[in-house]
């Protein structure tokens, strides 16, 4: 299990002779993931690695601020706006990998994504609420070769192609991965 925040807040104070601005600005982000990983032997193959992930992100952006003339004998507040904007995020990923032999390997993805979103903003003259659902679906198939042919050298080769589902768009692409790498 694993549990990571992140938060950033700025504040901003200005004044000149006609106004006086003053402004809040906060990011905050909370993830919290669930990982379960497997490998089972098989006597014919290397063996099946299965590897299972849920997570729970929650990201909240609020901006305030506020606008005051203040060369009257009465201060004015010309702008006062807020927006907030938080996204639930819920996710589910499981990745299975069958090793044919220690440095071969086929596999197959999939991961969806719901994700919950809640806007609001207000101003002097108007207010705003809203929310939206969206769910995104990837799906994928793999198979990768390591290849170490000498004490310092080895190389690795992998090729992937995957798919999005997503609620408004469809999408797929296809990487094509080689590296060398030297051990020293």
């Amino acid at each position: 299990m694993n549990y990571a925040t992140n938060s950033e807040s700025t504040s901003n104070n200005d004044s000149n002779q006609v106004h006086e601005f003053e402004s809040y600005i906060s990011q905050d982000f909370d993830v919290i993931t669930l990982t379960y990983e497997h490998f089972i032997p098989l006597q014919s193959t290397a063996g099946m690695f299965i590897s299972k992930v849920v997570g729970y992100q929650n990201q909240q952006y609020i901006n305030n601020a506020v606008l005051t003339k203040i060369d009257g004998a009465t201060p004015t507040v010309v702008e006062d706006s807020a927006l907030n904007i938080e996204n639930d995020i819920y996710t589910v990923a499981v990745f299975a990998d069958w090793y044919i032999n220690n440095a071969w390997s086929v596999g197959a993805t999939y991961y969806r994504a719901d994700v919950n979103t809640d806007f609001r903003s207000s101003n002097i003259d108007y207010s705003d609420k809203s929310s939206h659902s969206d769910n995104i679906t990837e799906t994928g198939v793999n198979t990768r070769y390591f290849w170490h042919f000498s004490d310092v050298f080895s190389a690795k080769f992998s090729l992937e192609h995957y798919f999005d589902n997503g609620e408004y768009y469809s999408d797929s692409e296809t990487n094509i991965g080689i590296a060398i790498n030297a051990r020293f």
